[in-house]
């Protein structure tokens, strides 16, 4: 099989062999999500069992043409994934910065009505290139602290008024865990209670939930890109029909858990 390749479709080897290194690049960068908590486990691990599952069927398929059409596939994907890599690689956020935003949701969690804790989320987030949402929160913070008890807080906020907000600064940020937008002056997600706000200071691209809908998607691409044409190739038509069917609604499964599993979630 290996000497009938490389003499009659060399092309599909080189291209089977050349698979690997887009492959191998897509798993680190799996791994790197898993560890740093942008992803779920299962999807990354769903993620890493499709592309060396893809880079044996490009090696190791009888049709000359699935080779490339694979590698052209994993290319497609390879060529997303630098944006999302400097996407996620935007996380300015200090470490020292990154724990009081969580300290003070913490606070925040415990007693809502929290002013200090407020007033500590506000200038973190300020720092970060969130001044519309730290001024709204801040100034919420501010009745609630007087200003011969807290003076530091209140000259702070009246140095803030000064800045005058761009339109952008203005607009509403949208949760990275339900897509919902949340305008200035709320500490969590109006839908889905999450802390939007750390994610956007932290400059995180997406939550885990849509992290697990991108995978799940590139999953679904696959299948259809790739699994289906193989079946329809390589298989008689009596037994490719039910293959492609299967497939077919194993994809669509795919989608169904995962977009109705968030959608609970954010409900």
């Amino acid at each position: 099989m290996l000497r009938d390749q490389v003499f009659s479709h060399p092309g599909s080897l080189i291209a089977g062999c050349a698979i690997w290194v887009p492959i191998g690049l897509w798993v680190l960068g799996l791994l790197q999500w898993a560890i740093q908590g942008d992803i779920d486990i299962i999807s990354a691990i769903a993620g890493i069992l499709i592309g060396i599952g893809l880079g044996f069927t490009a090696l190791l398929s009888h049709e000359p043409y699935m080779a490339p059409l694979i590698l052209t596939a994993v290319v497609i994907t390879m060529l997303a994934f630098p944006v999302v890599r400097n996407s996620l690689n935007k996380r300015a956020l200090d470490q020292l910065d990154s724990e009081a935003i969580e300290r003070a949701y913490e606070m925040l969690n415990a007693k809502p009505g929290n002013a200090p804790a407020k007033f500590k989320l506000a200038k973190t987030i300020y720092s970060k290139g969130l001044p519309a949402h730290a001024v709204a929160i801040a100034e919420d913070a501010i009745t609630q602290m007087p200003e011969a008890i807290f003076p530091e807080e209140h000259r702070i906020l009246k140095s803030w008024r000064h800045y005058r907000l761009s339109s952008d600064q203005a607009k509403p940020l949208n949760c990275l865990e339900c897509g919902h937008p949340n305008h200035p002056g709320g500490t969590h997600c109006s839908r889905c209670g999450s802390w939007f706000l750390l994610h956007h200071a932290q400059g995180a691209w997406v939550g885990k939930s849509l992290a697990k809908k991108f995978v799940a998607a590139w999953a679904c691409l696959m299948l259809a890109l790739v699994g289906i044409p193989l079946a329809a190739g390589s298989l008689p038509p009596g037994a490719a029909i039910p293959v492609i069917l299967g497939l077919m609604a194993f994809a669509i499964a795919i989608l169904i858990v995962t977009f109705r599993g968030s959608a609970t979630k954010s409900a």
